[in-house]
């Protein structure tokens, strides 16, 4: 986030960028509420709106999975890979409109944690679904 994203990303969820969230119901949850879109025009074919969606989700997707642990991207000595990401398509992707992240972390325990989301469109469609495993290591204190 130090660096200008190709996507216009507007979080309902407050965003665990500068620190954990440890006092909300969403950390409980492991939930996050995200829109995005890109942030400029995109005319390209439809395989490049669905390459650009799933950078955009890449963004993010780790998000509640540190929510879930308790941590953030700004924990000290943090590292995190995702182990696996996989993503499957229901509609076209129109990634000049806006699209709403959906995002679960159904477990974050011993240095590993699943995400899980849901992208619509802003009628409320389902354009895509996607799992993440992430792998999480913080030094000792």
């Amino acid at each position: 986030y130090a660096k200008k994203s190709p996507f216009d990303i507007r979080h309902v969820t407050p965003t665990i960028m500068l620190g954990a969230d440890k006092d909300s119901a969403a950390h409980d949850s492991g939930k996050q509420l995200v829109w995005m879109k890109a942030d400029g025009v995109a005319d390209v074919p439809q395989v490049m709106h669905r390459a650009m969606l799933a950078l955009g989700c890449d963004q993010v997707m780790m998000e509640p999975v540190l929510r879930r642990a308790g941590l953030s991207i700004s924990t000290p000595g943090i590292s995190y890979a995702s182990i696996d990401h996989s993503m499957w398509w229901y509609r076209d992707v129109d990634i000049n409109q806006w699209h709403l992240y959906v995002q679960d972390t159904p477990t974050a325990a011993h240095g590993r944690g699943l995400g899980v989301a849901k992208v619509y469109t802003q009628d409320g469609e389902l354009v895509a679904a996607m799992a993440q495993e992430a792998m999480i290591r913080v030094p000792q204190q």
